[in-house]
């Protein structure tokens, strides 16, 4: 089950790499290691409260909110000084931009889910961890492109034991090796949603039982008077037919005497 479910996941983002994608959305990145807990629990109420988990979409007069929730000054500047703008070609299809909307996309539906944060599913899940997955996607990502496209071609007199060569083709193994990691990683993200998807159906079909539960009693006492009712049609069928009897036997009686007074 797990390994078809694997696969059924493998093959719906090798669909999404097919067909070009919008440019990535995820142009700032930050280093979460550099942030602190607290920190980070902050800036988590306030995106909570901004909803918003686009830090780049998110206005930063947020970050200054002196009352309730919001950061102080030395916090927004931790991190500012943590986070990294991406500069993604606005020009350029590839593998890797794709890679990026598709996560994007599937993140994007994670923190919306309603499953996300339900009970049943050990809720109150972090929207900073989902970050810390996407901004290190992003980076990764980010720069596997940049050093695909900062490798030049080789000359076509490049002989095959070569430096050149041999770089070029070490490079070519790595950059695929790097690709099928970042789609293992963009599989298992996917993997994540389908199972908020099951949990969602579960949750509805377990609150649909619990309301009709609630119903019970009120169907077993409908029960008892369907039951209750047969009863009575079939005792009130006997009292018509006790009933049609007298009445026969009165006409009999009333037919006899006017023969008598006849």
């Amino acid at each position: 089950m797990a390994d078809s479910a694997h696969e059924a996941a493998r093959e719906w983002v090798g669909d999404q790499l097919r067909y070009p994608q919008r440019l990535p959305r995820t142009a700032i990145v930050v280093n979460w290691s550099s942030v602190p807990q607290p920190v980070q629990r902050r800036l988590e109420e306030v995106v909570r409260a901004g909803g918003s988990i686009d830090y780049s979409r998110l206005p930063r007069r947020r970050w200054w909110q002196g009352r309730g929730l919001g950061l102080s000054a030395d916090e927004v500047r931790v991190v500012e000084s943590a986070a990294t703008s991406l500069r993604w070609p606005a020009t350029l299809d590839n593998d890797e931009t794709r890679l990026l909307t598709v996560v994007e996309g599937i993140v994007d539906r994670i923190a919306m889910h309603p499953a996300w944060q339900h009970p049943v599913a050990y809720g109150h899940r972090s929207v900073v961890a989902l970050h810390m997955e996407l901004h290190d996607f992003a980076a990764t990502t980010y720069e596997l492109l940049q050093l695909r496209c900062a490798t030049p071609e080789v000359p076509a007199h490049t002989g095959p034991d070569s430096y050149v060569r041999q770089e070029w083709d070490r490079r070519q193994v790595a950059f695929a090796h790097s690709r099928s990691a970042l789609i293992e990683r963009a599989v298992s993200l996917r993997l994540v949603e389908q199972a908020l998807d099951r949990v969602h159906r579960l949750a509805e079909e377990r609150r649909a039982a619990e309301e009709l539960a609630v119903g019970t009693l009120v169907i077993d006492r409908l029960s008892r008077h369907l039951a209750a009712a047969d009863v009575a049609s079939l005792n009130a069928q006997i009292t018509a037919n006790d009933l049609d009897a007298a009445a026969a036997n009165l006409r009999a009686q009333i037919a006899y005497l006017s023969t008598v007074d006849s």
